[in-house]
């Protein structure tokens, strides 16, 4: 099944710490409905770096539909600081705008 051929590689790049394949394997995962693979997803959106954007809003947008599909632990607490962090984030470049 290609869901778990996906798993299979998101695993091993992330063990050969290669984690902007694995990004790529986890959004198939995330985009075929494998709701294992939002938080996850999420957590390389919040921290970026190595090739994959940082983008704290996907982010939470990931961790969101874990807590709500899947009552998943970790997101929820990914979920609140990185929301609250996309907030400063988000305001602070608006006064810096003005």
């Amino acid at each position: 099944d290609s869901n778990n051929k996906n798993w299979a590689i998101a695993i091993e790049l992330l063990k050969k710490e290669e984690p902007a394949g694995a990004f790529f394997a986890l959004r198939r995962l995330a985009a075929a409905g494998d709701t294992s693979a939002y938080a996850p997803l999420g957590y390389l959106y919040e921290l970026g770096g190595l090739g994959i954007p940082r983008e704290p809003e996907k982010a939470v947008y990931w961790y969101r539909r874990a807590v709500a599909e899947i009552d998943d632990e970790i997101a929820h607490v990914r979920f609140g600081s990185t929301h609250f962090i996309a907030l400063v984030e988000s305001r602070s470049e608006s006064a810096e705008s003005i």
